[in-house]
């Protein structure tokens, strides 16, 4: 499996990278949305984790709807956000996020959730 971590926080992409040593999958890190794009356009991958709150002019709820625009490869998103309202919440998933959660976040429950989207897919 082939995962893409946008998130623009160096502790909590590396607490993320140190979790998927547990799986069997490919890594690929962008700590802005447009470099996000970037490497989701080079790797495609199967799941996105996207951080709602990112630097350079393109939040995640933007990245969502750009890789869901995207009809060439379909993958799972996971948005990772400390905007934990339940309208922040129904903005990801109307965005296209299959799940979300809200920061601060457990390392169990990340890779419950993914092991959910990958048997999923």
């Amino acid at each position: 499996m082939k995962i893409l971590i946008i998130e623009d926080n160096a502790s909590v992409r590396q607490l993320i990278v140190m979790a998927l040593d547990f799986m069997d999958c490919e890594v690929f890190e962008a700590v802005n949305g447009r470099s996000g794009l970037d490497q989701y356009t080079e790797h495609k991958p199967d799941v996105v984790l996207l951080d709602v709150m990112l630097p350079g002019g393109l939040d995640g709820l933007e990245v969502c709807k750009a890789i869901r625009a995207d009809t060439s490869h379909r993958c799972k998103i996971l948005m990772l956000s400390a905007k934990a309202q339940l309208v922040d919440q129904f903005d990801g998933l109307m965005a296209g996020a299959d799940e979300y959660i809200a920061k601060p976040f457990s390392v169990t429950e990340l890779l419950a959730k993914l092991q959910i989207l990958n048997d999923k897919a």
